[in-house]
C-alpha cells in the first residue's frame, strides 16, 4: 500500500548519496527519459565487489529511435569513470527484446539467470 512512498524514499536515497545519481534527458525541453544509477557493493566473496548499477533506464515512447538512451547510457559511464567505477551491470526482463537487443550493442552481455516461484 505505501510502495510508492517507499519508492520516493528509495530514490531520494541515492540521489543524496556519493554512490548514486539520477540523470535527466530532455529533448526540445521536454523530459524524455531518466536513469537510476548507482554503486553496489557485494560481499568480499564475490570477485567483482564493487559494481556500477544502472537500476533504471526509462525513455518516454515518443521519444525511442532518437538516441535519448544511448545519451543517458554515455552520461552513467562518465559518470561510474569519474567514481572509479570498472564493471557495470543491469537488469532487463525476460521477453523484453528490444531493450536486451541494445545492451548487447553496448557491449553488455548474460551474466546469470534469476529465477523465481511465488510460495
Amino acid at each position: 500500500p505505501n510502495a510508492f512512498q517507499s519508492y520516493d524514499k528509495w530514490v531520494r536515497k541515492h540521489i543524496r548519496s556519493s554512490t548514486g545519481s539520477v540523470l535527466i534527458a530532455e529533448v526540445d525541453g521536454k523530459v524524455a527519459g531518466y536513469s537510476l544509477i548507482y554503486i553496489l557493493t557485494l560481499p568480499p566473496a564475490f570477485r567483482i565487489h564493487r559494481l556500477g548499477h544502472i537500476g533504471e533506464l526509462y525513455v518516454k515512447g515518443k521519444y525511442r529511435g532518437l538516441g535519448v538512451g544511448s545519451k543517458l547510457y554515455k552520461e552513467a559511464t562518465k559518470w561510474f569513470r569519474r567514481k572509479r567505477v570498472r564493471y557495470l551491470s543491469l537488469v532487463v526482463l525476460k521477453g523484453n527484446d528490444l531493450p536486451h537487443s541494445i545492451y548487447e550493442k553496448w557491449g553488455f552481455f548474460d551474466n546469470f539467470i534469476e529465477m523465481r516461484k511465488k510460495l
